[in-house]
């Protein structure tokens, strides 16, 4: 193959351009560029032999990189053999192309990556470390069960575990941050592992280390039928740290994914997988992307399906990018007016799992997408139990009363001991703790609003079997203000009578507004159609429901709204119903329409 490398002698390797080559390899990367500064491979064809190996097809470590028109394959990949008459697959080859850590600056466009078991596109590379945490010199590939002479068969994973006391094997720790990557017009296709993803996953409560990318757009891509292997087990110290996914990232800043194709990744629904998997970010923007038919159904039943991240999109904790202010002297870390997460315009169908999960602390705004959902698990412990379609946890506070900076929870300089091992940024410190380390209330002074607007929700369980039970379809929680306006909220089931919600959404919030929006179920298939609870001031009006919408205040009727809505069907007597409860939270049924329809008729048509 091809070494691009600093000379013995420390200098730098510039300005290389390579263009128009075939490139054949085995078991090291056709093209392996250790250290440049200005980097070209445009137009080339890199084919991999269908062995074992830790290394990718092509693996990239440079600042101010292009990689743009190439082919990066696995030797007679589809191809028909002419003997038998059988399409070549891949065996053992890993394929794809690789980004080291501390690469900066580099553009990865219209190239097409198809075929191998590892990765379409790596992002991070890692480092052996020594006991005294001195890095090992060497350039290290795939680490995940690489030298396992049964990983080409065995399920694929990305995890990769501590080392244990008194074990002997070797410790890796990330080679350092990634800066602005552009992923633009690629075609990933038919590999082993994700589309896009990072070289390993960490057990976060062992070891305070990530994949980090400061910077990344991932536009207008084609990522389909990736994640072709069976995915190794997520152990359960591991189940909200890592992920598989068309694209699964680690540790994120500002982070663009627009106008991408993910369609038809994973082998089959029973197997954790992702439209967009992502553990931690700061500033999200996932906008007009197609993400469907991954994981798709089979003929077994959901229950048996693999415990861990599931779903179209989905987000583990994400934060709005932050700047220091000054507040009566003290140092705050305050968002900068930019969202934790924004999803607009996205057509997101999940065969099992949720369309679209959010834990985010800071602004929230899910505008005008398609979110279906065409199964759930039914067991307590799945999270499409609780919220089936959509679910948004912000952790954010309303700024009012100034319960942002009395409740603020982090520490600045003059806080922390010297003695302290923290991260810092500026003034501003996050003590080391278990998991996420920002992952908790009141991390820093930020607002929880959530603003879910213009979208069209589906729970379709029409061709499901067995008997299903769930809390909701939407669920929204924050302790700030909640929008929910002129969406059509579905939840459709069989005629069989064997699926049943309590409600079709549940938004819970300090102030809430849910207006406009029209909520169906099937008539014998829920509860309720909405249930709206606040602290200080609700307003829920001018919905259209199926079934009975109920509007609670904790602070008692005048800041209550409730009516008019307009109920279709109170098969349940629900809307007419009123105790010591709702009396307790200023509830009044009165002014609530229901439709003029005979209820017993319709219970008598359906039986």
């Amino acid at each position: 193959g091809i070494l691009v490398d600093d000379d013995p002698q420390g200098n730098e390797s510039t300005e290389v351009k390579l263009t128009g080559l075939e490139v054949g390899a085995a078991t090291r990367s056709g093209i392996e560029v250790r250290s440049c500064r200005g980097f070209a491979l445009t137009d080339s064809r890199v084919e991999m032999r269908d062995e074992s190996s830790p290394w990718p097809g092509v693996f990239v470590t440079c600042i101010d990189g292009l990689i743009e028109r190439n082919t990066v394959t696995i030797e007679n990949f589809g191809t028909t053999d002419p003997e038998t008459g059988e399409i070549f697959s891949v065996a053992a080859g890993r394929g794809g192309l690789q980004l080291g850590g501390t690469s900066d600056n580099v553009h990865i466009i219209d190239n097409l990556i198809q075929g191998g078991i590892g990765n379409g596109i790596t992002l991070g590379s890692l480092v052996e470390v020594d006991a005294l945490n001195q890095e090992i010199i060497g350039i290290i590939g795939w680490v995940v069960n690489a030298y396992d002479p049964c990983d080409p068969c065995a399920p694929g994973d990305v995890y990769l575990p501590p080392v244990e006391d008194g074990d002997e094997g070797p410790t890796y720790e990330s080679a350092g941050t990634m800066y602005d990557i552009r992923i633009e017009r690629n075609r990933i296709l038919d590999m082993g592992l994700n589309g896009i993803g990072v070289v390993a996953f960490f057990n976060l409560e062992r070891e305070d280390e990530l994949i980090s990318v400061n910077g990344i757009n991932i536009l207008g891509n084609t990522i389909q039928r990736c994640l072709s292997r069976e995915l190794g087990l997520i152990p359960d110290s591991m189940k909200k740290s890592m992920g598989y996914g068309g694209i699964a990232l680690a540790d994120v800043d500002d982070l663009i994914v627009h106008d991408n194709s993910i369609e038809d990744n994973g082998p089959d629904y029973l197997q954790p997988v992702c439209g967009i998997f992502i553990l931690h970010a700061e500033g999200v923007d996932i906008s007009r992307n197609r993400i469907v038919n991954n994981g798709a159904k089979t003929q077994n039943s959901a229950n048996g399906a693999k415990p861990g991240p599931r779903g179209g999109i989905y987000i583990v904790f994400a934060t709005a990018p932050k700047i220091d202010v000054k507040i009566l002297g003290r140092w705050y870390p305050r968002q900068n007016g930019v969202t934790a997460v924004k999803a607009h315009d996205n057509v997101v169908s999940q065969p099992l799992g949720r369309a679209l999960s959010i834990t985010a602390l800071g602004p929230v705004s899910v505008v005008g997408n398609q979110l279906t959902s065409q199964g759930m698990v039914f067991r307590t412990d799945a999270p499409s139990f609780y919220a089936s379609t959509v679910s948004i946890f912000n952790l954010g506070i309303s700024n009012e009363l100034y319960l942002q900076q009395l409740l603020f929870s982090g520490e600045t300089l003059k806080d922390v001991p010297l003695t302290a091992a923290a991260f810092e940024d500026t003034d501003f410190l996050v003590p080391p703790r278990r998991g996420l380390d920002d992952l908790h209330l009141f991390s820093y002074v930020g607002n929880g609003n959530v603003l879910f607007n213009d979208n069209q929700v589906l729970l379709d369980l029409i061709d499901t079997t067995g008997f299903k039970l769930a809390l909701a379809s939407v669920v929204i929680v924050t302790l700030d203000d909640v929008g929910f306006e002129d969406n059509q909220c579905d939840a459709s089931f069989d005629f069989v009578l064997d699926d049943f919600i309590m409600a079709n959404a549940v938004v819970i919030g300090w102030t809430v507004r849910m207006s406009g929006n029209r909520l169906k179920e099937a008539i014998a298939g829920a509860l309720f159609s909405a249930l709206t609870l606040s602290l200080f001031a609700n307003t829920t009006a001018l919905n259209q429901g199926t079934h009975c919408i109920r509007a609670f205040n904790l602070s008692g009727p005048p800041n209550l709204q409730k009516s008019p809505n307009t109920i279709l069907f109170d098969v349940f007597g629900l809307c007419r119903k009123d105790n010591d409860l709702h009396y307790l939270y200023g509830v009044d049924h009165t002014e609530t329409a229901v439709a003029n329809t005979n209820t017993q008729q319709i219970l008598t048509l359906l039986q």
